[in-house]
């Protein structure tokens, strides 16, 4: 697989990541101005697609990181894709425990008690936390994929592919 090939695919994939992360913010606080008796309903619609396409294209995105990383000894891979792997757990946690008990409290009504206000705040920390590395890796893409020497010592060349240092 070539350079601009595996650049593109990570770039796209990091693009509908954030950009969905994006997106979700701009759309829930649309929503809570705009329509808020159906704000919180649609909210975990939202939230639940979010999940599921943060899930898959985080999974394309971790192996476009690992390959670049594998063949091409980019240090800025690495970093790269800690960030984002980092990232996913923060989906995954969300999508396993935080959204699904934030929905189950609101189908019972219990959108004004205090956990689900401490609730609600772990999934804005989770989401923000997410956004920020998904920024964070966005700066540091670039340098993915860039032609020039490795960045690696040698000897860490020669562990990842003998011969090839």
């Amino acid at each position: 697989m070539t350079r601009l090939l595996l650049s593109r695919i990570v770039l796209i994939s990091w693009g509908l990541f954030f950009g969905a992360n994006l997106a979700v913010f701009v759309i829930m606080l649309a929503l809570f101005r705009e329509l808020p008796g159906v704000a919180g309903q649609a909210g975990g619609t939202i939230f639940t697609a979010y999940e599921r396409l943060a899930l898959l294209v985080g999974a394309v995105l971790l192996i476009g990181l690992a390959t670049l990383r594998l063949r091409f000894k980019r240090a800025a891979a690495t970093l790269a894709f800690v960030l984002i792997g980092l990232a996913s757990l923060t989906v995954m946690a969300s999508s396993l425990w935080v959204t699904p008990r934030i929905n189950q409290m609101r189908l019972e009504k219990q959108t004004t008690t205090p956990a689900f206000r401490s609730l609600h705040g772990r999934s804005m920390l989770l989401f923000s936390g997410q956004a920020l590395l998904l920024l964070i890796t966005g700066l540091i893409l670039p340098a993915t994929w860039r032609e020039g020497p490795n960045t690696l010592p040698a000897t860490d060349r020669e562990k990842i592919v003998p011969g090839e240092a």
